[in-house]
């Protein structure tokens, strides 16, 4: 513990000078003393452990910086980042955020560290926290990591972001889609036609797509993993609530008819029966779809909608899965 007049006990004294002890037993003793004082100013006495051959001692010097560094001056983690060991590089990178006093300088030099986790944990850091002068800086970066970060700085201006549309970094691209549609920023039809044509980011697109009712979310649809899929679902229900939305119709005449299918599930009411029964009858829809389509109708029994359907079904020469869902249909409605 330290005195008033900012004088340090002769106990913390004694423990401080012990962490140089030849005796393991004092060492340890002398840490355990400094850790129950919890003083953030003797932070200091841990830097030399930085670099001590033991891994346990090491730890605990890391451990002191994580809890004592965020109450101190930045050039408080200058000891971690100049430290040739990535763990302590890495624990530097991870105060940044928790830090009190403005760490730019510190993390633009762990920018340029040779670890992973490290570069990422600054870059995050700058994003946030950086002047708008040093993020265009660093949109240029040589490390895509990097610049995976900066892309969705609010230090950036929408023109800065709309630069690195172009980026190489599948990552980078798609993570600058994500921040124009998050800042509403109106896309030309070049960068559109431009996004369009790159092999990823086809997800990150729909959302601008669908706000801007943009034909072009047909053919986007096209090119969706399973998963991308599913969360495309949940925007077209956010964004489209009718059957003749130009969205629903570009997906219909360009797109993926299947995800129109499993869309229009969800969908009550009669007036999306018309879509309904084109896509109940659409051959190009996978047959499981379809079969669905007509199951989901079991609600609405004696409707004379769907006793049309149960009629045209078995009256054509339609798939036997489809078949036998009008025949389950057609009971359901008897025996109510």
């Amino acid at each position: 513990m330290t005195l008033r007049g900012g004088r340090i006990s002769a106990g913390i004294q004694s423990a401080i000078a012990k962490l140089k002890h030849k005796d393991i037993r004092h060492r340890r003793r002398a840490i355990r003393v400094l850790f129950e004082a919890n003083d953030p100013k003797n932070l200091h006495a841990f830097q030399a452990m930085l670099s001590d051959d033991d891994p346990w001692f090491r730890g605990k010097a890391l451990e002191a910086y994580r809890n004592w560094a965020p109450y101190q001056e930045a050039s408080s983690l200058d000891p971690l980042i100049d430290s040739t060991r990535v763990e302590a590089n890495r624990t530097a990178s991870t105060i940044l955020e928790k830090m009190n006093s403005d760490c730019t300088n510190q993390a633009m030099k762990l920018i340029e560290s040779d670890d992973i986790s490290t570069v990422k944990f600054a870059a995050m850091y700058m994003a946030k926290k950086g002047t708008g002068e040093l993020n265009k800086e660093l949109m240029n970066h040589h490390n895509s990591i990097v610049r995976r970060e900066v892309v969705s700085s609010p230090s950036l201006n929408n023109e800065d972001v709309k630069k690195m549309l172009g980026d190489e970094d599948d990552i980078v691209f798609k993570n600058c889609i994500r921040e124009l549609n998050n800042r509403n920023v109106t896309l030309t039809d070049k960068e559109l036609d431009d996004s369009m044509k790159r092999e990823v980011g086809k997800i990150e697109l729909v959302p601008i797509l669908l706000k801007n009712k943009d034909s072009r979310v047909g053919k986007a649809t096209l090119e969706l993993n399973t998963k991308e899929q599913k969360e495309f679902l949940s925007l077209l229900s956010k964004y489209c609530d009718s059957s003749d939305h130009p969205a629903i119709l570009a997906i219909h005449d360009s797109g993926n008819k299947n995800l129109l299918s499993r869309w229009i599930v969800r969908k009550q009411g009669n007036g999306f029966d018309n879509f309904r029964e084109m896509l109940i009858f659409d051959s190009s829809i996978d047959i499981v779809q379809r079969a669905r389509l007509v199951e989901t109708l079991v609600g609405r029994p004696n409707d004379e909608f769907v006793q049309n359907i149960v009629d045209k079904i078995l009256a054509s020469k339609e798939h036997d899965l489809l078949v036998q869902e009008a025949h389950m249909l057609s009971t359901a409605s008897e025996e109510i």
